[in-house]
């Protein structure tokens, strides 16, 4: 955010700051989260995709296209470079 790092003098917080604050509010935190998903939800801005957190997996409608084992995500990867190539 370049308005924080203007008024902080471009510093940066250490990490245990921040995993302190949300420790301090992790309810707060989840509720917010959840209104923001909302609010993009009632927008028309999610793809109902996968959604993750600190690799926290939320279950998703997300399309059987792009499901998969990742051997099989990367041959769809493969396939994909060969086309652009």
């Amino acid at each position: 955010n370049i308005i924080f790092k203007a008024l902080s003098c471009d510093t940066v917080p250490h990490f245990t700051t921040l995993a302190s604050f949300v420790s301090r509010h992790a309810d707060e935190i989840a509720a917010l989260f959840e209104q923001v998903l909302l609010v993009c939800h009632e927008e028309g801005l999610l793809g109902n995709e996968l959604f993750a957190i600190d690799g926290c997996k939320m279950s998703s409608d997300a399309s059987k296209e792009w499901s998969g084992t990742f051997k099989e995500l990367g041959e769809k990867r493969d396939k994909l470079r060969g086309l652009i190539r």
